[in-house]
This record gives C-alpha cells, sequence and structure tokens, in this order.
C-alpha cells in the first residue's frame, strides 16, 4: 500500500501527535472535501489510527505477558522454597535417625561392657546399700540447708527482740531501786538518812540483788526455751521434717512461719520416703540374723521338742529356701522397737543427769509416736541432735513393723 505524503509526515514525526493537530487537519480536509475525497479522508484516518491500535493492543498483550511471567516466577519460587523445605526436613529427619541409632549403638556398648567406674557405681548403688546412703545424704543437706535459712532469717530478729526486753528489763529494775530508795531512805517514816556515796552503793547493792533474783527465777526474753544457734535450727527443721515439733523453738518472724509452711510441704514427704526405705532397709537386714535365732532356739527346746539332728537340717534348709519370704512376727518387731526405746532413755539419763529414766522413756516414746507434746527437751543441743537420730532409726523400726502388717493384711 502506497502512502501519502502528509502520511509519511506524521510517521516521521512519530506515532503520537497533538491532538490540536489532528483536530485542525480533519477540520481542512472536512471543508475542501468532495465525494471522493471522503473516501480518501477515511484511509488516511484509518491509516494514521492502525499504528496506534497496534501499539496499544502490544501494550495489552506485552502487560498480560509480564503478568504471566510474574505469575510463573512465583509458581518458580514457591516450588523451589517447598523443595528446599522437604530437602531440609528429609536432612534433619536423617541427623536424627543417625544421632539415635549411634545412642543406641553407644547404650548397647556400655550395656556389652560398661567402664569399671560405671560397673562400680552400679554395684554399689544397687547392690552394696548405695541408693539407701543416697537418700539419707538428701534428707542431711535438705535439713542443713533448711537449718541454714532458719538460722539466717530468725537470728537477726531473736538478737533485736532480746535487746529490746533487755532494755525495757533494765528500765524496770531501775525505776524499782529508785522507789525502794525513796520508801526506805531520807522519809519521816523508818528515820534513816544517808546522802553522798552510800546513796550510790546502796543502789548498786539492790540492783544486784535483783538481777540475781531474776536468774534464779529464770526469767526469759521469750517463751521459747532455747535459742537460735546452727543446732538448734538443725533440730528445727529435722522436726518439721518428721511431724514431730517438741515446740522447744520455734519462729518469730512471718518470713520464718511461711517459710515453715513451705519446707514441710517437701520435707516430709521426703521422711516418709526415707522411713519407708529404711524400713524396707532393716527388713532385709533382719532375716539372717532371725533366722539364726531360730536355730539356736530350735537346738535350745531340743530335749523338749524330741526332734532329731537330720529333722532340724532339713526343716532349715527349707527355711534357707525360703529366706526371701521374710516371716519376722509382729509382736517381735513390736518387742524390737520397745528395747530400742528402752536402750535410748538408759543412754539418755546417762548423758543426762537432771533427767530420770522414766522421763527419758517417756520423752523418747512421745518422740517416737510424732506426739512430741515439748514439756521436756534436754537442755544439750547436742544431746538433742543426737536424741533425733536415734528416734529416726526408731521411726524406721516403727516403718518396718507397719511394712509387716501390711504383708500380714496381704497374705491373710
Amino acid at each position: 500500500m502506497l502512502l501519502s505524503s502528509s502520511f509519511r509526515e506524521r510517521l516521521e514525526k512519530g506515532p503520537y501527535t497533538t491532538t490540536r493537530a489532528r483536530v485542525r487537519e480533519r477540520e481542512g480536509s472536512r471543508r475542501g472535501s468532495r465525494p471522493g475525497d471522503t473516501k480518501k479522508s477515511l484511509s488516511t484516518l484509518a491509516q494514521l489510527m492502525y499504528p496506534a491500535l497496534i501499539e496499544e493492543g502490544g501494550n495489552k498483550n506485552e502487560g498480560e505477558g509480564k503478568a504471566l511471567e510474574r505469575r510463573a516466577s512465583r509458581r518458580n519460587l514457591l516450588r523451589r522454597a517447598h523443595t528446599q523445605i522437604r530437602r531440609g526436613a528429609m536432612e534433619v529427619k536423617d541427623i536424627a535417625e543417625r544421632a539415635h541409632h549411634a545412642g543406641r549403638r553407644q547404650v548397647e556398648k556400655l550395656q556389652e561392657k560398661p567402664p569399671l567406674w560405671m560397673s562400680i557405681l552400679y554395684k554399689s548403688y544397687h547392690k552394696y546399700g548405695g541408693k539407701h546412703l543416697v537418700l539419707v545424704l538428701i534428707f542431711l543437706l535438705y535439713t542443713t540447708i533448711g537449718a541454714v535459712i532458719f538460722l539466717h532469717i530468725e537470728e537477726d530478729a531473736q538478737e533485736e527482740l532480746e535487746k529490746k526486753w533487755k532494755k525495757l528489763l533494765d528500765q524496770n529494775r531501775t525505776r524499782q531501786v529508785s522507789t525502794l530508795m525513796g520508801k526506805m531512805f531520807n522519809n519521816s517514816v523508818y528515820l534513816v538518812y544517808i546522802k553522798g556515796n552510800t546513796t550510790a552503793q546502796l543502789k548498786q547493792l539492790i540492783d544486784l540483788q535483783l538481777r540475781e533474783y531474776e536468774q534464779e527465777l529464770g526469767i526469759r526474753w521469750s517463751q521459747q526455751k532455747a535459742e537460735w544457734n546452727f543446732a538448734n535450727a538443725l533440730l528445727y527443721a529435722g522436726s518439721i521434717c518428721t511431724t514431730i515439733g517438741w515446740g522447744n523453738i520455734f519462729p518469730v518472724t512471718n518470713a520464718g512461719r511461711i517459710l515453715t509452711m513451705i519446707y514441710s510441704l517437701l520435707g516430709i514427704p521426703l521422711v516418709l520416703v526415707l522411713l519407708q526405705d529404711l524400713g524396707k532397709l532393716l527388713t532385709v537386714a533382719l532375716k539372717y540374723p532371725w533366722f539364726q535365732t531360730k536355730r539356736a532356739v530350735r537346738r535350745i527346746l531340743r530335749c523338749c521338742t524330741k526332734q532329731s539332728l537330720l529333722e532340724m537340717r532339713v526343716i532349715e534348709d527349707k527355711e534357707r529356701m525360703e529366706l526371701e519370704i521374710f516371716d519376722l512376727p509382729i509382736v517381735v518387731g513390736l518387742c524390737l522397737i520397745f528395747a530400742w526405746v528402752f536402750i535410748g532413755s538408759f543412754v539418755m539419763s546417762a548423758w543426762d543427769e537432771s533427767w530420770t529414766e522414766f522421763e527419758s522413756f517417756y520423752f523418747i516414746f512421745t518422740s517416737l509416736s510424732t506426739i512430741g507434746l515439748g514439756d521436756l527437751v534436754p537442755s544439750s543441743p547436742y544431746l538433742i541432735i543426737t536424741m533425733f537420730f536415734f528416734i529416726l532409726i526408731g521411726l524406721s523400726l516403727v516403718s518396718m513393723v507397719i511394712n509387716l502388717i501390711q504383708l500380714k493384711v496381704e497374705n491373710f
């Protein structure tokens, strides 16, 4: 198709011409238009609009293509991210499986041939009473930590209250001395006059006599029978865990009382577990001595039972085979408890001469029954600590008897 010169000029100027120029050209063509020129002008207008339409369609197609490209790129990115995530998950799973297999192989290797220190530790814990020792050490550590905390809280408060009490006591004593001096001397009732150094000496003498009288009465700054030190704090922590509560010492601060409640929540279950474990240990420990005791009694009563040595050996072999079954009578267990109480009362009465044997027996019995009235408490804190561990063993005997009763009930 041959293009006109005006169309070529417009093409050279560019596809985009100003609106005013196009309007002027259209008006000029209308003014001088003829029937033949109309077709020519329409074809010219079509030729002018064609490149713009082509460009507009190209722009639309180009925009749609870019959108499609962006969508495709997003899909590719999502596929790549998904692939990377799956690959990472597979790698993590592979690493976890390899670690699991390596740990399993290590455990199997240790089970087949464990190190020497591990074998010694295992045997000492399971076969030689290590687990019992661990429980005792945990209880001692828990009691010691509690004693240190209680002492830190209550000692300062005790010193402060004691200072206030002594100050008030000194003020009251000075007032009483002055009142006595005014009533006894330099008045018209007794006609006894003193002056100078004599007045000061008499005041000092009366004050000294009142101090000695207060000491003889045993007046204390508090209702507590003991003061806070490490031994008494250790005893207090232990009495909380064992639920004895002698009452010879108690906290006077709110922090100490709150700590007592929190401390007992963990200490009481710990002692119950310890007593149950020690009761089982005593049950196992008394199997062989009880077997030997029955052998000795059987031979002593041989003249009465008329049993031959062969019959006795058959019975003893059967009992030795059934040694795992503990058949200690409950009465014998109760007798062991009372024997332990008598031994403890004898030791305490011999150590503390101010106590009689009956008072010592009464103290240990009320302590083993966890009554803990507190009307009798040893004066020496070290004696109290010794009796505390003595009572702990007695409580283990009580736990042993409870286990025996439980076994009898289960077998009944």
